[in-house]
């Protein structure tokens, strides 16, 4: 994914539609800066929990892409 999108260890990227975490947190452990957009509150406590396990830091919001939250903010984002 660090290939595909072009970044450096300390990329900012949004992942839409982040779902558990599982690629979220996988790149968090690689060194970049990540947030998660997700509107299942289910999937992102599931993602917090595994962000703790991983002792990764990322930043979850729960949200749609319709009332996204923020404004050139990301390097990269991905769905």
């Amino acid at each position: 994914m660090f290939g595909i999108l072009s970044l450096r260890q300390d990329s900012l990227v949004l992942e839409l539609g982040c779902g558990y975490g599982r690629i979220t947190n996988r790149l968090a452990e690689k060194g970049a800066r990540l947030a998660g957009l997700d509107i299942s509150p289910i999937l992102l406590k599931k993602a917090d929990a595994d962000e703790a396990e991983r002792g990764v830091n990322v930043e979850y919001v729960w949200a749609t892409c319709a009332h996204f939250p923020w404004r050139d903010r990301f390097d990269a984002a991905f769905l």
